[in-house]
């Protein structure tokens, strides 16, 4: 008795096919999903970070009248020396484009400095918000803006 030899076809079954679906579909959502996550981390610093609010006001007290005899907080950030008597500071650097990008400027927000004072480039700009007030201070371009405002301002 002789047995024909049976032909065996390997197919690929429907586990199989879909099993490369997904692998496709995971080569693609994987960074898709990364990039989008980088642009709504982005997007967001820019909304958070667009304070508006009248400019800061132009000292009308000198530091030492504000100061007296106290040591203000100071700290670098961004390439520029800051110091205020009073309050807290909190800094980032924000994107400065509308899309993904590496360029960024830099912003610095106080909780009722009184006065605050920023040294960049040996140049030194005094901002007076007045007492209880926040002020949003930003480096942009090698310049050196304020407004008063911030995200918990009274």
């Amino acid at each position: 008795m002789l047995v024909a030899p049976i032909a065996t076809h390997s197919r690929r079954g429907a586990t199989a096919r879909l099993g490369l679906v997904t692998l496709g579909l995971l080569a693609v959502a994987i960074p898709v999903g990364g990039v989008y996550s980088l642009w709504a981390h982005q997007h967001e610093l820019r909304t958070w970070w667009d304070i508006r609010g009248p400019a800061c006001p132009a000292p009308r007290h000198s530091w030492r009248e504000i100061v007296l005899s106290r040591q203000p907080h100071s700290f670098q950030y961004g390439g520029a020396e800051f110091a205020h008597p009073f309050g807290a500071a909190d800094c980032t650097s924000v994107p400065d484009g509308p899309f993904i990008t590496r360029k960024a400027y830099y912003a610095c927000q106080f909780t009722g400095p009184i006065m605050v004072s920023v040294t960049q480039g040996g140049r030194t700009v005094l901002f007076e918000p007045g007492p209880g007030r926040h002020a949003t201070v930003s480096l942009r371009g090698g310049k050196v803006g304020c407004v008063v405002g911030g995200w918990n301002q009274p």
